[in-house]
């Protein structure tokens, strides 16, 4: 399906998407094209199973054994483009030059390939030059793609912030196959967790100097709530917020670090997106969706 068949589509068979929602202050919002959209819209507490291709944007990322052919999982992204995505440099920092890796695109078991899913080769895998493996700072990666994703209700891009805004204690959703508790396996089933973004001086005691934002560089944010949050194995998966002057989920966060045992109560730190936008469209020109 072609940009322009997948525009099409989404007018002809979904609402609120890509088209002028009404604010209180009369204001109309749109976005560059179709983005965010949610296949079911459900309130879910805790870290529990969504229901498949609740969220189409979500990729999976995974290394093909070169003599098995089994896949290794890696962590998670998000989609920006038909071409292009998004993850944590710690998912493909330390990879051989040769390894095969592949994004997986409409996975929900993230053991099986079925007949909504898309597996399509990673050519290249650009790690923020600031990246540092020690401190964690700058640790954000673009994925390029092979070939095109087909977009449509199952596979579709997320919204790009437009500008930095404060999201300080709003609600935002972490999404990913991570552990689910102390002790417990990484997941199998995609799932999501309900958080909200937390003031700064919450998170600096608990995670001082990974996480250190200074005046002018926020470059992290960080997320919590009473016993929720990402754990061992969501790195690289988004942080997203449903911005209620266009109805869609806008990608806030990309999972970085936090409490590899799961222990109540955990905050995690991610990547900032928004202060990152002008080194992501730096290498990525075009096909992006924004709100405008």
């Amino acid at each position: 399906m072609t940009p322009g068949e997948y525009f099409s589509f989404l007018l002809a068979g979904m609402t609120n998407v890509c088209r002028p929602i009404e604010n209180l202050d009369g204001t109309l919002k749109n976005t560059t094209c179709p983005c965010g959209q949610s296949n079911e819209r459900l309130r879910i507490y805790g870290a529990e199973e969504m229901s498949p291709n609740q969220y189409p944007f979500m990729l999976l990322i995974v290394q093909i054994e070169k003599l098995t052919r089994r896949r290794k999982f890696l962590g998670g992204a998000t989609i920006l483009t038909e071409r292009h995505a998004v993850t944590a440099a710690q998912c493909t920092r330390g990879l051989a030059p040769n390894a095969d890796i592949s994004v997986v695109a409409g996975a929900h078991d993230r053991s099986k390939l079925t007949a909504n899913t898309m597996m399509v080769p990673v050519t290249k895998h650009l790690e923020h030059d600031g990246y540092d493996a020690k401190t964690l700072q700058n640790d954000i990666c673009l994925l390029f793609l092979a070939s095109p994703l087909r977009f449509g209700r199952n596979i579709s891009p997320i919204c790009l912030p437009t500008n930095q805004v404060s999201l300080e204690n709003k609600d935002v959703t972490i999404i990913g196959w991570g552990m689910v508790g102390i002790n417990q396996p990484v997941g199998r089933i995609l799932r999501r967790v309900d958080v909200k973004i937390l003031p700064h001086s919450e998170c600096k005691p608990v995670w001082l100097p990974l996480y250190n934002p200074r005046p002018g560089i926020f470059n992290q944010i960080c997320t919590g709530a009473k016993g929720k949050g990402a754990c061992l194995g969501d790195k690289g998966g988004p942080v997203i917020y449903l911005d209620p002057e266009i109805d869609r989920y806008v990608l806030v966060g990309v999972v970085s670090f936090g409490d590899e045992l799961c222990y109540p109560d955990h905050k995690t730190v991610e990547s900032n997106v928004s202060y990152y936008m002008p080194w992501i469209t730096s290498h990525i020109k075009s096909g992006y969706c924004q709100k405008i």
